[in-house]
């Protein structure tokens, strides 16, 4: 196997990254729209988009925009200034953002149709593409054979700048190849290699074949599952990181019956158990704990919030509420055959306050 030589954990500036990039990567693509959507209106007047399955969306004004926008043939850029006139002020930053993730949903559902350039058919001379299997506001993933080394299946990340400029969705993804580098573990894929192509980092690692974290009704098997992910994060927080995306879209469910956490974009150093934050909150909402959301600190006890949180959709396949009391809590858990002793374990780790959560992943380990 080839030696990988060691990343920088402070990648380039964004100004260095965006001199290397050329012009053409970092094109935005326009919006076609393929398939018309159903709309009518609810009795408040407000827009509600019927699919084909029978399913209703009630929008918002600013996603009412966009497919008036669709209709119009309106760029990328129009349909944000569009949207923009129905936000209310104080949310207007977000939209840029908002409306691109909206439109990638869209794309998913094969309801429009973004213009985008065809990736290689081969990468560095040895990764033949096989096809895309992700693609998020900042990244592309595409599952490829290794021709050096007898078509062995990796998964081939890099860069892209949807929702974030195409820069700082490079420095996260160079970030990520470094952080990768310094942890082991067997739930941690391992970089296998990295390398530089149009200006951008690509990102080389072994596929792993499974499915994403759904509803899970066997209790012994969430044991096994969250034993998986406390033991893999314990070791991420022993190396000095903290995960800060815990989510179900982040953890696949191995073939084999073990748990493998995929994706490391928002790994971020810690001192001593903790990092301040003032910018941006670390996670998902719905995952994401108080202290995270409020943009003040965020900890080791933050990654056990989250991954309670995780515990709790594997039992109810519902996000829970930030704002949702104990009892509400309790009461989803019981209704959906939750045992005790997992209710209590799953409130303890989702707990409102930092104090009543467990100091660290391996007193959860403890407790499990």
């Amino acid at each position: 196997m080839r030696v990988v030589n060691q990343l920088p954990l402070e990648p380039p500036s964004k100004e260095t990254i965006r001199a290397g990039i050329p012009n053409a990567a970092r094109y935005q693509p326009e919006p076609r729209l393929i398939r018309q959507v159903a709309m009518t209106r609810d009795d408040k007047g407000r827009a509600v988009t019927l699919a084909p399955d029978g399913s209703r969306r009630t929008l918002s004004p600013v996603l009412e925009a966009v497919h008036e926008a669709l209709d119009q043939g309106l760029t990328v850029a129009d349909t944000i200034e569009l949207a923009k006139t129905r936000a209310p002020a104080h949310l207007r930053r977000m939209v840029r953002r908002y409306v691109r993730s909206y439109l990638l949903l869209l794309a998913e559902d094969d309801i429009v149709e973004l213009d985008f350039d065809p990736p290689p058919e081969v990468f560095a001379g040895r990764y033949r593409r096989i096809r895309e299997l992700g693609r998020g506001g900042m990244g592309i993933v595409d599952l490829a054979h290794d021709e050096a080394d007898g078509n062995r299946p990796v998964v081939v990340k890099r860069a892209w700048g949807w929702s974030k400029p195409v820069e700082k969705a490079d420095r996260s993804n160079r970030r990520e190849g470094a952080i990768l580098q310094r942890l082991d573990h067997p739930l941690i894929p391992k970089l296998t290699d990295h390398f530089e192509s149009g200006g951008i980092m690509h990102l080389v690692r072994p596929f792993e074949d499974g499915d994403l974290i759904g509803r899970v009704p066997d209790a012994a098997k969430r044991t096994a599952i969250i034993r998986d992910l406390a033991d893999a994060m314990a070791s991420i927080h022993e190396s000095g990181f903290l995960y800060l995306d815990a989510k179900p879209g982040n953890f696949l469910y191995r073939t084999d019956g073990r748990t493998v956490i995929l994706d490391f974009g928002l790994v971020k150093p810690h001192v001593d158990g903790w990092r301040t934050t003032g910018r941006s909150p670390g996670g998902t909402r719905g995952y994401a704990s108080p202290e995270a959301i409020a943009k003040t600190a965020v900890g080791i006890p933050s990654d056990i919030f989250s991954l309670g949180r995780v515990w709790y959709y594997m039992v109810t396949r519902r996000r829970a509420k930030l704002a949702w009391s104990c009892a509400e809590f309790d009461a989803l858990l019981h209704e959906a055959g939750a045992a005790e002793a997992e209710m209590a374990l799953i409130r303890r780790m989702c707990a409102p306050a930092i104090a009543d959560r467990p100091a660290t992943m391996r007193e959860v380990l403890d407790a499990l």
